[in-house]
């Protein structure tokens, strides 16, 4: 059937073109959806906007995947879409009902507030003709569409594998080059610059250092870029590096490649690219602003649970003023960090260091009590804050928590004051005034913590044998005719369609924890979410793609996949050889724990070559996950045999994908891997290293071992690993007393994650990350990059890939690893599997400690010391009860100590010292 064409909202169209449209109308169709039904996503209309261009609009708005899906892979949907009513011989004869893959046509999403329309861009071969009569429809090939991921953002999909033909008219509206609509003045260094057409590519994007610069206006050039969102790519903001004189005549001179010099670079829309060099011709002049570029605060807001204050600015930052660049080269004030693409940032502010930007006052209340009634007076919330008082959620953003435990009063009043000279925008331009905006809390009650936890429960243990998990991934076939069957997978055997593999998992829950675990994908701890938040302790790629092909691949199955969690990796290096195999496993109950006892014995000899050389070596592994009915934590057991006459080489790893305090598909870009190391070597790949981290030896040559030593200080935080992905692997772990455990924080909200093992046994820490900016800045969809937004580090028993571990005929290595939560703690002094602690000195001569025990349970009694190591002498003591969501805290005056412990005891059951953790300064 033929479905009749719907009006294209938003936009203004030719009398021509509505002429045909409405006798179009005209002719009876039938409807694809009777009427008042809602079976989910409906194709609303089709038309054609100019004889380039076809647009589908939908009832509502797309999945965000599907526009991520279709912006990254050009073949996500184009193979479904089909046209025809083209006239042989004429400039639209391949519209003769062939899909838009054969046909060479481009599919985009289109960034309107609607988000509900995908653009299709004829291929220059192709014309419509202004008098012509056309029909699209979509086929999904023996797929249904859900399968095939055209799906809505409220979750439904398009019905069916096929739909309806929709009539739509050609457009007498010829194709045209990029041109300007106008320029707008807003600010003496901001203008607005509209053009008549959708830009498809070449514009620049944030921060603008093409020199010489290829976009001035009235002679000055921009230093920034800022798309308007929902604009059509039509709308962008350009910010200047000086004042442009108001009143005065001034013109954007824009070229057609603002950004190099390549024609595939230049400016693009659906009739094609600019001239590179030549200016972008149209209305570009304008008259200067009256108005004076400055940067000030924008709005001030509480958060619905009374936990965090957002202050936005007027214009993105660039530098925070009053604080020194961190960069070892100590040039400049810092950086305020952005990811080139989508523009994210991931620093975080101290409380000393908020306050060189932001004065604030509130009332604060006890979020246990919350009592409501007459708010009490503003005071200076520098004490009220947590130690990371602030993170920036965007250039413009700041969002300030306060300590945990604390919310601001129901209806209570505060002020946020921006000092003078603390922040410098984009524009280049510094705050000269102070700034104050007050703000009002809601007055509604607190929403609940943790959706799945009920605190007042007793302790349970459940497990649930026949869960299942899905992967969604690029879809592939393995390469046949290799040493190992179904192992090998080539570039040429992955597939543009995206699938969900349904893998069989095993779901075990007590009060605190829900961990997911897959046998049957690499003997992985999958999930592992702390009730208490609702938030994930790990990270798994939202969406898996094949990468790493061919004879010299650095991995050992000449291919890797991405999935993440917790897994081990055996018998060789990088990932090792069973990272996507079934391993045997069994499930053993107590009345106190779930067990699965993973197994694999190692017969894969596939690859042999100067690295991985090891072959099949018989061996045999254990991994046993252990969740227990009253903590909330998963113990991996790792136990390794040799059951042969002779010794054999192997190496063992841990993999772990951290992405703590955000759901599992996400990654919070203010992560910082937490770790008792001081000092790192990097691999000699990656020089960017030495550009943000102080040498240890400066006077060695800088490729030497010694000389790609590196204090282990700026790197801790995943916003500075701006030189791209990298490895570096930790130095002196088993010599340091306090150093069996690493992992990962959250400064958004201080939620965390840490490994406890026995780093005399596995002695190596290797760092993984993709960088900065391809953790942020890569589309999930984009076929043959994993790079994804979270920390990767490893645990091995080697110092590094490729040495190995040697293990004689008939012995046997085992150890335990525990991974835990941690909350309300800012860094890690020490930790076991008793829980972890901070302890730091002040500069106004006190010492603090936080400690989170990982015994929750009601009825456990705890105290806290802070002592002088060399006295004894105990500077502070107190009880307390452990808390889901705070850490118990200490502060005391240090005097004359110079090193301070931590000691953490059970007091319930018997006194028993759980852990100690000793800071000097």
């Amino acid at each position: 059937m033929i479905a009749a064409a719907g009006p294209h909202r938003l936009r203004s169209l030719p009398i021509g073109l509505v002429l045909l449209l409405v006798l179009a109308a005209l002719i009876p169709l039938t409807s694809s959806r009777p009427a008042g039904a809602d079976e989910g996503l409906a194709i609303e209309g089709v038309v054609a906007t100019d004889d380039k261009t076809i647009e589908i609009d939908f009832d509502r708005a797309l999945d965000e995947g599907l526009r991520q899906y279709v912006e990254a892979n050009a073949n996500a949907v184009r193979a479904f879409i089909h046209v025809d009513g083209g006239t042989a011989g004429g400039p639209d004869a391949a519209l003769d009902g062939a899909d838009l893959q054969t046909l060479g046509a481009e599919v985009f999403a289109v960034d309107t507030p609607e988000q509900d329309t995908l653009r299709i861009v004829l291929p220059a071969t192709t014309t419509l003709a202004a008098d012509g009569s056309y029909q699209l429809w979509l086929d999904g090939a023996g797929s249904s569409f859900d399968d095939l991921r055209i799906r809505a953002a409220d979750g439904s999909a398009l019905a069916g594998a096929s739909t309806a033909r929709f009539a739509f008219a050609g457009s007498p509206a010829a194709a045209t080059l990029a041109s300007v609509a106008s320029v707008e003045p807003v600010t003496s260094r901001l203008v607005r610059v509209t053009f008549a057409q959708p830009i498809l590519a070449g514009m620049a994007a944030h921060a603008y250092t093409t020199n010489p610069s290829r976009i001035t206006v009235g002679g000055v050039a921009a230093t920034y870029v800022q798309k308007v969102a929902g604009s059509d790519s039509r709308v962008y903001d350009l910010y200047l590096g000086a004042d442009l004189a108001a009143g005065q005549q001034h013109a954007l001179q824009l070229l057609g490649n603002p950004t190099g010099t390549a024609a595939n670079g230049a400016l693009r829309t659906s009739a094609g690219r600019v001239d590179p060099a030549a200016p972008v011709g149209g209305a570009v002049t304008f008259t200067g602003a009256a108005v004076p570029h400055a940067n000030g605060l924008a709005g001030v807001e509480v958060s619905d649970d009374r936990r965090q204050l957002t202050v936005t600015f007027d214009h993105k930052l660039a530098e925070l003023a009053q604080l020194p660049t961190w960069r070892p080269n100590g040039i400049g004030d810092r950086p305020v960090v952005e990811s080139p693409r989508t523009g994210t940032t991931g620093d975080s502010l101290s409380v000393a260091e908020l306050s060189t930007v932001l004065d604030l006052s509130g009332v604060v209340a006890d979020a246990g009590a919350d009592p409501s009634g007459t708010p009490g007076v503003a005071a200076d919330l520098a004490g009220s804050l947590r130690h990371t008082a602030a993170y920036f959620a965007d250039r413009r953003t700041i969002v300030v928590s306060l300590a945990e435990g604390s919310v601001f009063g129901r209806g209570s009043s505060g002020a946020v004051t921006l000092l003078a000279g603390s922040v410098t925008d984009v524009a280049g331009v510094t705050n000269a005034a102070a700034e104050t905006l007050e703000f009002t809390a809601p007055a509604g009650d607190l929403p609940e913590r943790g959706a799945d936890y009920e605190p007042r429960d007793r302790d349970y243990l459940t497990v649930d044998e026949d869960a299942s998990t899905t992967f969604t991934h690029y879809d592939y076939t393995f390469t046949p005719g290799t040493p190992t069957p179904d192992y090998r997978v080539d570039q040429a055997n992955v597939s543009d369609r995206v699938v969900e593999e349904e893998v069989d998992a095993i779901v075990v829950e007590n009060k605190y924890i829900k961990a997911t675990f897959t046998p049957d994908y690499g003997a992985r701890l999958l999930s592992l979410i702390y009730k208490p938040t609702g938030n994930d302790l790990l990270y798994a790629n939202p969406v898996g793609t094949p990468y790493g092909h061919g004879a010299n691949s650095p991995f050992y199955a000449n291919w890797l996949m991405v999935w993440g969690g917790v897994a081990p990796t055996f018998s060789e290096a990088e990932h090792g050889k069973y990272w996507f195999l079934p391993w045997d496993y069994e499930i053993v109950e107590t009345d106190d724990s779930v067990s699965i006892v993973m197994t694999k014995t190692d017969t894969i000899n596939h690859r042999q070559d100067g690295r991985f050389r090891y072959g099949a070596t018989g061996m045999e592994i254990s991994a046993t996950y252990t969740v227990f009915k009253d903590k909330p934590v998963v113990d991996l057991d790792v136990s390794l045999h040799n059951p042969g006459a002779v010794a054999k080489e192997y190496e063992y790893w841990t993999l772990t994908t951290l992405g703590p305090g955000r759901p599992l598909h996400e990654g919070s870009p203010t992560v910082e891997h937490l770790t008792p190391l001081e000092q790192v070597r990097r691999d000699s790949s990656y020089t960017w290293m030495a550009d943000v981290e102080r040498r240890v030896n400066p006077d060695a040559p800088p490729n030497s071992e010694a000389g790609r030593e590196l204090y282990f200080d700026n790197m801790r935080y995943l916003s500075r690993w701006l030189g791209g992905n990298g490895i570096a692997y930790g130095l002196d772990l088993p010599e340091n007393p306090q150093g069996d455990w690493w992992g990962a924080v959250n400064h958004e909200n201080e939620e965390g994650v840490i490994r406890v093992s026995e780093n005399d046994i596995t002695t190596g820490m290797k760092f993984w990350t993709w960088g900065f900016n391809s953790s942020f800045d890569t589309n999930p969809y984009s076929k043959g990059n994993s790079g994804r937004p979270y920390v990767e580090p490893w645990g091995g028993v080697t110092d590094r890939f490729f040495l190995p571990d040697v293990l004689g005929p008939g012995e046997t290595k085992s150890w335990t690893e525990t991974f835990m939560p941690i909350q309300d703690l800012y860094s890690v002094t020490n930790a076991n599997e008793h829980g972890a602690a901070v302890v730091d000195f002040g500069e106004d001569g006190t010492v603090s400690g936080h400690v989170f025990p990982t015994d929750l349970g009601r009825d456990a009694v705890f105290r806290a010391s802070l002592v002088d190591a060399a006295s004894g002498e105990v500077l502070v003591r107190e009880l307390f009860r452990s808390d889901e969501y705070e850490s118990a805290k200490l502060e005391a005056d240090a005097g004359s100590a110079t090193t301070v412990q931590l000691v953490l005891e059970r007091v319930s059951g018997g006194r028993q010292t759980l852990l100690t953790a000793e800071e000097s300064r």
